[in-house]
């Protein structure tokens, strides 16, 4: 009995938290890189959304960010698809100044959100993005070699680091952490001048 718990932790500890991280890294990743791509008009649809009324929402962020953005709206109309087809009598944009009724905003549909097309929340989107790559590269050197955190009895994560280390593996989790950081330092770098 003390041994299979004693393996069941080796799993739970090692294997287990690679592949959490593994399925989070990839399912995060490619949600942002989805929203990333949608915010910058490369998926969704382009349209025009003409104002029917507009009204007021509090804004209960963090106080930075009612410091930049203390005064939304939701600007509610009909958004018409460029050349026609997709038409939604009910669709709801968050903008900074109220419009007046009648007024044309260039938006994106996608989903069912619609937003302007931008640079600056994209590249912060991908900047998590390449975060989320580093953390599936170090789920999966958890997974495959099922190091172990605290007194769980598996290798610690050093011990698998000196196993894997000068494979073909070990070449491949680097590049994986090197394009994680380097992209997520890149565009982050990227959004915070074009936050400018």
């Amino acid at each position: 009995m003390g041994e299979v718990t004693q393996r069941w932790k080796r799993f739970a500890a090692g294997r287990g938290t690679g592949l959490l991280l593994v399925v989070a890294g990839l399912l995060l990743s490619t949600v942002w890189v989805q929203q990333s791509l949608s915010e910058t008009g490369f998926i969704g649809t382009h349209g025009t959304l003409t104002v029917e009324r507009c009204s007021f929402v509090a804004n209960h962020g963090s106080r930075r960010s009612r410091q930049l953005q203390d005064r939304d709206y939701d600007c509610t109309g009909t958004f018409v698809a460029d050349g026609g087809g997709a038409m939604d009598t009910a669709a709801v944009v968050r903008v900074s100044d109220d419009q007046r009724i009648g007024t044309e905003l260039s938006v994106q549909q996608s989903g069912g959100d619609y937003q302007f097309p931008g640079w600056t929340r994209a590249l912060l989107t991908m900047a998590g993005a390449f975060v989320m790559l580093a953390v599936f590269a170090f789920g999966l050197f958890c997974l495959v070699t099922g190091c172990s955190f605290g007194k769980w009895g598996g290798p610690t994560s050093k011990e698998a680091e000196e196993k894997i280390k000068g494979t073909w593996f070990d070449r491949f989790l680097n590049t994986l952490y090197l394009a994680g950081g380097g992209g997520a330092l890149l565009f982050a770098v990227a959004g915070g001048i074009a936050w400018l």
